[in-house]
């Protein structure tokens, strides 16, 4: 079940990301992905070894069609046996690194 209650800090302007970890069931890797690519809100995807199988990041136009997604699309895609959602609150990139603080 996704708890989906928590509200990122993002600016109204901002459009949501996030990043699904998808385990699938053995073999379904190209299924899920061809189910996802149909999403429009699908912007990368990444086949992966270990407990998730697949990363895709999404950037749907609201928190309410990320819930939407997430709820209702992905997880009636045949053969995801799990999902882990990520909601991005703030991307942080080297440049944004003050050589003097600790994170």
């Amino acid at each position: 079940m996704t708890n989906l209650c928590l509200q990122p800090s993002l600016n109204k302007a901002e459009t949501p990301k996030a990043y699904v970890l998808i385990n699938v069931a053995q073999g379904s890797e190209n299924q899920v992905i061809k189910a996802a690519k149909a999403l429009v809100s699908l912007k990368k995807a990444h086949n992966c070894f270990g407990i998730y199988n697949l990363i895709l990041k999404i950037e749907p136009d609201s928190l309410d069609n990320l819930k939407e997604l997430i709820a209702h699309k992905y997880r009636t895609i045949k053969g995801i046996q799990s999902i882990l959602v990520l909601i991005i609150n703030r991307v942080i990139s080297e440049e944004n690194f003050p050589a003097d603080k600790k994170y």
